[in-house]
C-alpha cells in the first residue's frame, strides 16, 4: 500500500514548480491548496460516500489527476478537467 500524505502539502508542492497555476484556477477556480482540498473533499463525501483521508499523489497539465484515499479506505485516481 503506498504512504498516504496531507493533501494540501501534496497539492502545494506541485503548485510550487509552476509560474502560475493555469490548470487549477480553471478547474477549481482558485490557486489555495487548501480551497481544492475542500472542494475535493466536499465532492469525495457528496458522490462517492466518504471523504478524504489522504493524498497518494497529484500531478497537473491539461487537468488535475487526484490519486486519494478516503476515510472509508478507499484508494483511487479522481481526474478534474475545466
Amino acid at each position: 500500500m503506498k504512504a498516504i500524505h496531507d493533501p494540501v502539502e501534496v497539492i502545494q508542492k506541485d503548485l510550487d514548480t509552476w509560474d502560475a497555476p493555469f490548470v487549477e484556477m480553471d478547474c477549481f477556480g482558485t490557486d489555495s491548496a487548501e480551497r481544492i482540498v475542500e472542494i475535493m473533499n466536499e465532492f469525495c463525501c457528496a458522490h462517492l460516500g466518504s471523504g478524504l483521508r489522504g493524498y497518494l499523489f497529484y500531478g497537473s497539465s491539461a487537468g488535475s489527476t487526484h490519486g486519494v484515499q478516503l476515510e472509508d479506505g478507499q484508494q483511487l485516481v479522481i481526474k478534474v478537467r475545466p
